[in-house]
């Protein structure tokens, strides 16, 4: 790499370092993944040194079939949309019970609108009852005889009236 033997003097102690991790794996029964950072902790060094030497690194890794643990943003990508489709699903199913419950409500509103009285007959039964009692219709003060009967709206009006 540079005049002074930069390379001869890291390129060995990056192998041994290398080798040295994935023989700690192999005797754990784990896999292994070159980690930058772990390698230059080993090295006690840093991993912009290390990356200088990025070339030697990943033809070492070839050669050893070792996989390299990568840190480029894909990892948080990956994440993130795991948690998008997570959050997309959590939507379409609180879609179908919110449409489930409002087919419910609506089922429940027609329910009591169709076994449910009107006003008026609320109303008719007492207007009738105090018109009788009273002998003249509590609404326009009418003789009962002309207060509206339940069956018919009509009501006979004399010609004399008519002025």
């Amino acid at each position: 790499m540079s005049k002074n033997g930069t390379c001869a003097r890291w390129h060995p102690k990056i192998e041994s370092a290398i080798r040295k991790a994935q023989n700690k794996a192999a005797k754990l029964d784990k896999p292994f993944k070159l980690n930058m950072k772990a390698l230059a902790s080993d090295l006690n060094t840093s991993r912009p040194t290390l990356y200088k030497h990025e070339k030697f690194i990943e033809a070492l890794c070839d050669r050893l079939r070792v996989e390299r643990r990568r840190v480029d943003g894909q990892a948080s990508v990956d994440l993130l949309k795991d948690q998008i489709h997570r959050k997309e699903q959590k939507i379409q199913e609180l879609e179908v019970r919110n449409a489930a419950l409002m087919r419910d409500m609506q089922a429940i509103y027609d329910h009591i609108y169709g076994a449910s009285i009107t006003a008026g007959e609320l109303v008719d039964a007492e207007v009738r009852r105090r018109s009788t009692e009273d002998g003249q219709c509590v609404l326009c003060d009418a003789p009962v005889q002309h207060a509206l009967g339940k069956e018919t709206n009509i009501v006979s009006i004399n010609p004399k009236d008519r002025t």
